[in-house]
């Protein structure tokens, strides 16, 4: 476990020198997740790649060992190489990353061009511990389309709607009505990320909402691009949440 800063958050630093740990759980993810290496890797404020096989019998770990080749590229796996869920597998990455801030994107999900370039100019405010971002919903085939929208609504765009101050989020989060941050577009300080005590094990689903949660009531979360996604949540039959009973 690295729990000791080797980079101060106390000091403002110019964007360009950002530099991030992505930590990227995979499970039965054997042909999304070199799509989603490849996207972050092409990223320049990305440091390393916490590629973390959560006992799959897909053909994920050979998958996950032969993106190692790029040696930002670190694949870890629970003792015995079990399955133990998504949020032990976060935060399982979250105790190995070394860089100064901390991003997740699932395996069958993708960043798109510009993934920290707002996100970068907001962390260098050294009072901000973190900034969320919109992501947009993408579909392997209309039949995913479809099922989806007729599960849970119309929607293109998971975001937080523009104009909610940070002392505020926590409130409009609890409420309802603010939408909604994935974790594909959440940004975050690694000590403050740390902090939160990582992703709470006993949810198989919502992990993601009780860490927003718990990131806007502790810290100090802004806005960053809104209008247009920083990354794609790709729907298919297979996602936790639309398969979920």
């Amino acid at each position: 476990y690295i729990g000791t800063d080797q980079l101060s958050c106390s000091l403002d630093f110019p964007a360009a020198s950002m530099k991030v740990s992505v930590i990227i759980p995979s499970y039965q993810a054997a042909r999304f997740v070199a799509r989603a290496v490849e996207s972050v890797l092409v990223q320049p404020e990305v440091g390393e790649v916490l590629l973390v096989e959560d006992g799959s019998t897909d053909g994920t770990l050979a998958a996950c060992q032969s993106l190692t080749r790029d040696g930002r590229v670190r694949l870890l796996r629970h003792p015995g190489g079990c399955n133990h869920g998504a949020a032990s597998s976060r935060n399982l990455g979250l105790a190995h990353a070394i860089q100064p801030f901390i991003a997740f994107l699932d395996a069958d999900d993708e960043y798109l061009a510009g993934r920290f370039r707002v996100a970068a100019e907001h962390l260098a405010d050294s009072t901000v511990d973190g900034v969320y971002e919109t992501v947009q919903l993408r579909y392997e085939t209309a039949a995913d389309r479809d099922r989806y929208i007729q599960s849970r609504g119309s929607q293109e765009l998971l975001t937080i709607r523009p104009g909610i101050e940070p002392l505020e989020l926590f409130e409009q989060l609890l409420v309802g009505g603010a939408g909604f941050c994935s974790l594909d577009g959440l940004t975050l300080r690694r000590k403050f990320a740390n902090s939160l005590g990582g992703f709470l094990v006993p949810l198989r689903l919502h992990q993601d909402t009780h860490l927003l949660l718990k990131a806007a009531y502790g810290g100090r979360l802004v806005a960053g691009q809104l209008d247009e996604p920083v990354a794609a949540a790709w729907i298919h039959p297979h996602n936790r949440i639309t398969s979920a009973t």
